[in-house]
């Protein structure tokens, strides 16, 4: 994938614009809808989302001055025992989330003014922006090494919990919110709106 700009953290968490493969414009309606991102694997525990440049403009339109947490936001716990992949980072996770064969991204981080959970789902014709949680920012938070929350890609099937017998059945790819060594939290999208569904307390 050639990486055309690299935008926000430097090398310990970023956000990338790659160039789309051909094919017939999905805002058009073409068949071919437009490629999703990945999470690029860096030297030394560090990622970078890479994302197609219709995604990246929608999120620099939608939320401007974003950047992803680095990973010195994040507890040496939790940076020892986090293993990144292509399509799952302790800030960025990417999966199909609404089933429609294009990758699509959850992302925490922070404007200059708030900290965020956003999402970036394909429609078919391009790319919805979501906010999925908003709350105040404390710049001294993004390199302080204290967060123990993180996300993780989930991927679908019977999901349980750890302390009832409640299970569901997810369809599509999700994301966790998990406290490490504490809570976690799924969401899934049911078709509208995403869902969540305590995992474990």
């Amino acid at each position: 994938m050639r990486l055309l700009a690299l935008i926000g953290l430097g090398a310990a968490a970023s956000l990338a614009c790659s160039q789309p493969s051909r094919g017939p414009d999905a805002t058009e309606g073409g068949s071919v809808p437009t490629p999703g991102p990945v999470i690029e694997i860096l030297d030394g525990g560090a990622y970078r989302a890479v994302l197609p440049p219709a995604m990246r403009q929608l999120l620099n339109d939608s939320s401007p001055g974003f950047e992803p947490w680095p990973i010195s936001h994040y507890t040496s716990d939790v940076r020892g025992w986090y293993v990144v992949t292509h399509r799952s980072a302790p800030s960025s996770v990417v999966g199909d989330f609404n089933g429609d064969g294009v990758q699509d991204l959850v992302t925490e981080g922070h404007d200059r003014q708030r900290a965020l959970r956003l999402c970036l789902l394909s429609t078919g014709r391009g790319f919805r922006f979501m906010v999925l949680q908003s709350t105040s920012y404390d710049t001294t938070q993004r390199d302080a090494g204290t967060a123990i929350n993180y996300i993780v890609f989930q991927q679908p099937g019977r999901i349980g919990t750890n302390y009832t017998d409640s299970t569901i059945v997810v369809r599509t790819d999700g994301f966790a919110v998990v406290y490490f060594e504490k809570a976690s939290m799924l969401y899934y999208w049911d078709g509208a709106k995403f869902v969540e569904f305590q995992t474990s307390d």
